[in-house]
Parts: structure tokens; C-alpha cells; sequence
């Protein structure tokens, strides 16, 4: 399938740490719900071609509709820093092919030592939990099938990054999904309503329901995911930036005028001689403000417009039907950005 074959093939993710998402067919058995996360650990990298037809062929392979497929060079695995992705596949993955040892090169860390500006990558990466749950018209028409197992496995995720973040700025990140919920239970025992809807999620996550949901039980769990999701997040935030954030205006403020970020910025300006990570940063602050901007049944109009500017988008008859539009386009860039 590539040449030369992988030192390795390590299985992460939620499979990896025996924690992946199944679902029981029709038939009685038992099926992958969500993509495995498959690590290609290479003696040199392969071209994004030679990626995309090894992903094809092990996605028609393993019968399933989602792989996601990365490579890492052997000589770079000594130098791995610290972060929730590297710790995760360090202590909770499973080598499939080649050397067992490989990940031994990695370098020991400590949970305690996790940056906080893990919470930061992990808000904008579970921003899309929010921003394609469901299909327009959910809120009035509700959920069935598959459509209704896709939305609560989407508020399931929100809600254990919620928990995730919480942890990290205790130091006390576990690769376990099970374990970082029952840590968040017993340290932020006081968050009563927040531990039991975490406990829901785990549930969820792992085996993941089509139950039929009405308009409003839709409009009711996603208010409900999202008011969680950016509270927690925010919370975390305010850490990391030594700032009040309350809203992505705050956000916009403190973290993209920040002087890393401004270093950082002119040194891929400078090095590259394009404007690749500036529209990134847009469409990732967009996706802020219009994942931000339903407010549990109402509109902000604020961010909505200020969303729809990054994106350019002025497609919707009215605040509703802007948002759903909004959301849904926001959502198939960061698809298309991968």
C-alpha cells in the first residue's frame, strides 16, 4: 500500500484506549460509530497523495466511512512535546503493525506538566460540535435514526472537552475517558448538574443512541450542551489568558493581539510569504462567534454579524434561519480545512 511499509501502524483515538464508539445494527451486530485514528509512524514522510489513496484503501478495507490517517517521521519522536494528542499516544494507543516498541522514543510526560494552552486547541477543535449537530429545521421538526445518534454523539463530545478542560488546569488529565469522568466527579463534586451530564455523555459516547427526539428535546439538550460547553471553556480561558472571557469578543481580544500570536503570525508571514494562517485564524474566530452566538432559543446579533463578516456570508431571511445557515457553512470549512 506505501512504500517503504511504516516502522509502525499505532492505533489512537478513542479506539486505541478501548474506549471507541459502537453502534448495534439491524442485523445484531456491532459496528464502529465513529472514525479510528490511525498514526503512521515512517522512516521518511509520504506525499498527501500517497496519504489520501492509503486512507481510501483502508476505509474500503475496514468497511467504515472514517479514517483519519497521519504520519510521523521515527527520528521525530524523541522530540515530541507535551499535549493531549502526544499524551494520548504515549499511554493509550495500540501498535497493530511493525516495531512494539516504537513509542518508547517518546519522551516521558507528566499530566500535572500539560499545558492550558491545551484548552485553547481543544476549544476550536469541539467548536464543531456545535456548528453541524443536526440539519436545519431540527429545532421544529426533532431527530430520528441516524440523523438523532449523529446529534447526541456531538453533544457528547462538547460536553466530555468541557470535562477535559477542567482537569487540565488541575494537572489531573487521564488518557481514559471513564477515568477523566470519574476524577471530574470526585473533584468538582460541587458541579452536581455538570457531573451528571457528564456521566450522561460518557454513556453516549460510548454507545451512542437513535432514540427519537422531538423539536424541543433537540432545542432543549443543545441549549443546554452549548451553555456547558462555553462556560467551561471560558472558565479554562480566563486562566490561560489571565483575563475575564466571557464571550469570543474577549477571546478575539486577549488571545489573536496577544504578542506570541502577533510574533507568530509575522514569522509564517515572513517564512511562508502567504496569508494561509491568517484566513485560519478567521474562519476559526467565525466559527466562535456563530457557534457563541445562539443563546438558548434567542439570536445574538452581535456575533452573528460579526461571524458572518469573518466568513463573508450573507445568506438567511431572519436571525434564525441566518444562524442555521451560518453554522452549517461554518462547519463544512473546518471539514474542508481537515
Amino acid at each position: 500500500m506505501l512504500s517503504p511499509q511504516p516502522s509502525a501502524v499505532v492505533l489512537h483515538g478513542g479506539y486505541g484506549r478501548d474506549e471507541g464508539s459502537w453502534r448495534q445494527l439491524d442485523n445484531g451486530e456491532w459496528a464502529p460509530y465513529n472514525d479510528y485514528d490511525i498514526k503512521l509512524i515512517t522512516q521518511r514522510l509520504h506525499s498527501p497523495n500517497e496519504m489520501r489513496r492509503a486512507s481510501d484503501q483502508l476505509k474500503a478495507n475496514l468497511n467504515v466511512r472514517w479514517i483519519d490517517l497521519s504520519q510521523t517521521a521515527v527520528h521525530e519522536l524523541p522530540y515530541w512535546k507535551p499535549s493531549l494528542l502526544h499524551f494520548d499516544i504515549k499511554y493509550a494507543s495500540k501498535v497493530l503493525h511493525g516495531d512494539a516498541a516504537v513509542l518508547d522514543a517518546v519522551p516521558a510526560m507528566d499530566a500535572s506538566r500539560l499545558h492550558l494552552n491545551e484548552a485553547l486547541i481543544l476549544y476550536f477543535t469541539r467548536l464543531y460540535t456545535l456548528l453541524a449537530p443536526m440539519p436545519e429545521g431540527a429545532f421544529e421538526a426533532g431527530l430520528c435514526g441516524d440523523e438523532a445518534m449523529f446529534f447526541r454523539n456531538q453533544m457528547a463530545k462538547a460536553v466530555l472537552a468541557s470535562v477535559d478542560v477542567n482537569l487540565l488546569a488541575k494537572g489531573a488529565y487521564h488518557p481514559s475517558y471513564a477515568v477523566r469522568v470519574e476524577r471530574f466527579g470526585e473533584m468538582f463534586s460541587q458541579k452536581t448538574t455538570q457531573v451528571s451530564f457528564a456521566q450522561w455523555a460518557l454513556r453516549e459516547k460510548l454507545r451512542p443512541q437513535s432514540a427519537e427526539m422531538s423539536g424541543r428535546e433537540v432545542q432543549e439538550e443543545y441549549a443546554r450542551t452549548s451553555q456547558l460547553f462555553h462556560q467551561e471553556m471560558f472558565g479554562a480561558m480566563s486562566i490561560l489568558l489571565n483575563r475575564d472571557i466571557r464571550s469570543p469578543f474577549d477571546i478575539q481580544s486577549a488571545w489573536l493581539r496577544s504578542f506570541r500570536q502577533i510574533i507568530k503570525r509575522c514569522i509564517w508571514l515572513v517564512r511562508f510569504r502567504g496569508l494561509d494562517m491568517e484566513q485560519k485564524l478567521a474562519i476559526q474566530m467565525a466559527q466562535s462567534f456563530i457557534a457563541y452566538a445562539y443563546q438558548d432559543g434567542a439570536i445574538d446579533e452581535a456575533c452573528l454579524k460579526q461571524g458572518c463578516e469573518l466568513l463573508a456570508f450573507s445568506e438567511g431571511r431572519d436571525d434564525r434561519a441566518r444562524w442555521n445557515k451560518a453554522r452549517l457553512y461554518a462547519a463544512n470549512l473546518r471539514m474542508n480545512q481537515g
